[in-house]
């Protein structure tokens, strides 16, 4: 019976299914938020009493606290002195040389950390403050993630349930480490796609036209910027988001694609290409660049930073190309660091 339709008969039955599937969707009323709530305050519960606790710095926690501090006063990672660490449980915070640091990640992470350590000192509590407010965060967004996936209020509570009690989860918004902060972003960014998704789909089908061959155009997506903006503060956290940024990009190609497919464009996956891709590039791949290389501006406003004064000048565009070739020198030293770590058995 649906090869007998009109052309346009089928095409406004297909936009209907894809609006109904977008209106349909439960995330927005009380009781969605109410639980997504409710599960946030369990993920409290179970992650911020006794934060100083232990009252040490265990595991990698000797590197981040350390390059945290430096960071928040002075803009970049400094070298520690010997035993900084025993100092620093004693109530010393003058535990750095002049010279700069070097670092196997990137500094926004450490941000997180920092801010932390400015409101509540450094010490155990302080800078763990950061990531259990972000591991708390996960929570919520877990939740809300989940229930734009599944469409499912209840579901959607589960899953946001058992981040929340999940050991691994616990410990690791209980530690100061990058991990759960990356895991956080890259989360948020996640979410903003798939709010993109069904915010795109349900305007782009009055704005379409199945009589182009490609489909038409649709540029605005403010909430794939918003994406970008998060995947970037996640790589600018730790380099293993790069690969989620890599798939999310190819998932938003394959929506867009599907979409001028259900709005029986001619050419749909040229469509995509030549209208969809391009935009997709600046609104999640160019802000995510940039969110990223702005993460670095402490090290880059630095005399001491390492590798900072390596390439000096006098011009200020020239300088401004001195500092980039420093950056992108710096890089290269964390790329091989990582790619050459071997282990010892």
């Amino acid at each position: 019976m649906g090869q007998n339709m009109p052309a346009h008969a089928r095409v406004t039955s297909d936009i209907h299914k894809t609006n109904e599937l977008v209106d349909v969707m439960p995330g927005q009323s009380f009781l969605s938020w109410g639980l997504t709530f409710l599960v946030t305050a369990i993920g409290a519960l179970v992650r911020w009493p006794r934060l100083s606790q232990p009252n040490e710095i265990v595991f990698d926690e000797t590197y981040y606290v350390k390059d945290a501090y430096a960071i928040l006063k002075n803009g970049y990672e400094r070298t520690a002195v010997e035993n900084a660490d025993q100092l620093i449980l004693q109530g010393r915070t003058d535990v750095f040389e002049a010279s700069g640091s070097f670092v196997a990640h990137p500094p926004m992470g450490k941000w997180v950390i920092a801010l932390g350590e400015q409101i509540g000192g450094l010490n155990s509590f302080g800078w763990r403050i950061g990531v259990a407010f972000m591991g708390t965060l996960l929570v919520l967004v877990t939740t809300r993630v989940a229930i734009r996936l599944i469409r499912s209020i209840w579901f959607g509570a589960l899953a946001g349930f058992l981040i929340a009690i999940d050991g691994l989860a616990i410990v690791m918004s209980r530690t100061a480490l990058l991990d759960g902060i990356m895991t956080t972003f890259l989360l948020i960014g996640i979410w903003a796609v798939l709010i993109d998704r069904d915010y795109s789909r349900n305007r782009i089908s009055r704005k379409l036209s199945s009589e182009s061959s490609f489909g038409g155009r649709w540029t605005w997506h403010p909430y794939r910027i918003v994406a970008g903006i998060f995947f970037g503060l996640a790589i600018a956290t730790k380099w293993n988001a790069l690969w989620y940024l890599a798939v999310i990009l190819l998932l938003s190609l394959i929506w867009d694609f599907t979409f001028r497919k259900i709005r029986r464009a001619k050419k749909p996956f040229l469509g995509t290409i030549f209208l969809d891709s391009w935009l997709l590039t600046i609104q999640v791949l160019f802000v995510a660049f940039f969110t990223y290389l702005i993460s670095w501006t402490g090290w880059i406003r630095s005399d001491n930073g390492w590798g900072r004064s390596t390439l000096e000048s006098d011009s200020v565009i020239n300088n401004w190309e001195r500092i980039l070739t420093a950056l992108y020198r710096y890089h290269e030293q964390i790329w091989n660091f990582h790619i050459n770590l071997t282990t010892i058995l």
